[in-house]
């Protein structure tokens, strides 16, 4: 029957449906039958309501009615922790439209009536549409970011607090689902949560430093994922090392990494991992003499290597260097990128990030501010991809005194911005002296452990050819470092004992000793032929 009206009848008709309609709303494509059996069980199911409170907002619901429904049991429930009768939404709903045309208020009574006819009690029905809610959210928020993204453009296209205010809208409105959780049921989940820890160790799906003593250190074995580390340290000490290594003993876990720089050249940081792939262990008599001087000379061999490397993995797509320029990336730029990135069918495991000082402030912030923030939605968008995420930092001026004196580089030396520790789950050190870089020695303090053991020193050792760092003992630490002292000992007394010498020799020269041959023969001993070849100054 309903076929044989024409375009003008049917637009009367829709109107009678629900003629509080605004017709400048772009309304959202959910089917309304769906929306009013959500309102019903809002309305109806207490354990339904507390999952929908905080994930579904009245906005979401096409219909005005639907819309002012949700409402009224929302602000109920939030007030008086019960469900309202069906008697206090029909008075609260005739409060709120007492204003309106009869025919409006006839259709809000008839559509409410409807509502509670649509509820159908039972645990099937009302955990069916538990799973609807997150996706019916999640859209819904979508279309309302993509709205208020496009009204932001209209009012401000060219200001820098435009795009980040449509950056937060859509990840808030990308995170809705992701955000639906009532928290775990302790005593209904303990097989599903050792379930998972199995997995977890079988797996090993977490991030390793590289440095069995700090992997062993995290109660998990490693990083895990939705979970940001950081190393810290003085200029030149092996920050950039740090998280090169990282990666690399990542890699060979089978994980995919995506290494950012905001330093080096992409050419500049994959000489590195070319260097450490080809001369996997230039320690010992196993090395193959390749590193970071030599790479062209022996480009035949690195080709090999990094051929051999791959040639029985699926997929050959392991590794990812991106440079930024210094200050041009800010969160903004980087999802952008990532977004980009896993278009292409690339999806990280781990983000390497060198480093985070080189980070593009927030539009309008303080740096102090703006890198605590920074780190936090560093954290979050590891969350938000589940990935983990690895980044190095600069340390105060008062670091360098506090190592001299014999002490470590802690938490609160962090340059910049004091804040930026608090999100992290990790946080290493690097200490080294003058001393001990002569030597290639430093030690990695840990700082921080959130799920792990802190506050502990390891001791390692660098191969500045191929800029690598591996742990060794303090044994041996000390026996390097000994030896060193040793040798730098003799050569000062040696260079000690040539001086004092030739001051005996300048000394005779100032008396014009008449006995030259006595002289000569002195002279002769330290090295000098005869008594005028010898300096006439120090």
């Amino acid at each position: 029957m309903m076929d044989d009206l024409t375009e003008e009848e049917m637009a009367f008709v829709s109107e009678l449906q629900n003629p509080d309609t605004n017709k400048s709303i772009d309304h959202y494509k959910w089917d309304e039958e769906i929306q009013r059996e959500l309102a019903a069980l809002i309305l109806n199911d207490k354990y339904f309501l507390t999952q929908s409170v905080g994930l579904i907002k009245p906005m979401y619901f096409t219909n005005q009615c639907h819309q002012l429904v949700c409402k009224i049991a929302f602000s109920y429930f939030e007030k008086y922790k019960f469900l309202p009768s069906k008697n206090i939404v029909l008075n609260e709903i005739k409060t709120q439209i007492k204003d309106k045309d009869d025919d409006i208020k006839s259709f809000y009574i008839g559509e409410l009536n409807s509502i509670y006819q649509y509820y159908l009690p039972g645990v099937e029905t009302r955990e069916y549409y538990v799973d609807k809610i997150a996706n019916f959210a999640r859209s819904m928020a979508i279309k309302n970011a993509m709205a208020k993204s496009i009204e932001e453009l209209k009012l401000a296209p060219e200001e820098d607090e435009t795009y980040l205010k449509i950056e937060t809208y859509l990840k808030d409105a990308f995170n809705v689902n992701r955000n639906f959780d009532t928290g775990l049921d302790y005593f209904k989940t303990y097989e599903e949560r050792y379930e998972r820890m199995k997995e977890k160790k079988e797996t090993g799906d977490y991030f390793v430093t590289g440095f069995k003593s700090i992997d062993e250190a995290f109660a998990g074995g490693g990083l895990a994922r939705g979970e940001i580390g950081s190393v810290v340290g003085l200029p030149g000490t092996g920050k950039s090392i740090f998280l090169v290594n990282a990666a690399v003993a990542n890699m060979h876990r089978g994980k995919k990494i995506l290494y950012i720089s905001l330093e080096l050249s992409s050419d500049k940081c994959s000489e590195r991992f070319d260097a450490q792939l080809a001369n996997p262990n230039p320690y010992g008599s196993e090395s193959t003499g390749i590193n970071t001087k030599n790479l062209y000379e022996n480009k035949d061999v690195v080709f090999d290597s990094l051929k051999e490397y791959v040639q029985d993995k699926d997929d050959q797509k392991i590794l990812v260097v991106k440079q930024f320029p210094g200050g041009q990336m800010g969160m903004a730029e980087l999802r952008a990128y990532y977004a980009q990135l896993t278009m292409t069918g690339f999806q990280p495991d781990l983000v390497l990030l060198d480093y985070l000082g080189e980070m593009k402030d927030y539009p309008g912030m303080a740096t102090w501010e703006s890198r605590p923030k920074i780190v936090r939605d560093l954290r979050g968008f590891a969350v938000e991809q589940n990935i983990g995420i690895l980044t190095a930092m600069q340390v105060d001026g008062k670091s360098r005194e506090n190592i001299r004196m014999g002490g470590v580089i802690d938490d609160d030396n962090l340059a910049e911005a004091k804040g930026q520790n608090r999100p992290l789950d990790a946080l290493w050190s690097i200490n080294q002296l003058q001393e001990e870089k002569e030597c290639c020695l430093a030690r990695i303090f840990v700082i921080k452990h959130r799920d792990g053991k802190s506050r502990f020193t390891i001791h390692i050792e660098y191969d500045y050819s191929t800029l690598k760092m591996r742990e060794i003992s303090e044994n041996k630490y000390k026996q390097i470092f000994a030896k060193y002292k040793n040798e730098k000992t003799e050569t000062v007394a040696e260079h000690t004992s040539k001086m004092e010498q030739v001051e005996k020799i300048m000394s005779l020269k100032s008396k014009k000793n008449k006995d030259s041959d006595l002289i000569n023969a002195f002279s002769s001993d330290v090295g000098y032929s005869d008594v005028e070849d010898a300096p006439e100054d120090m």
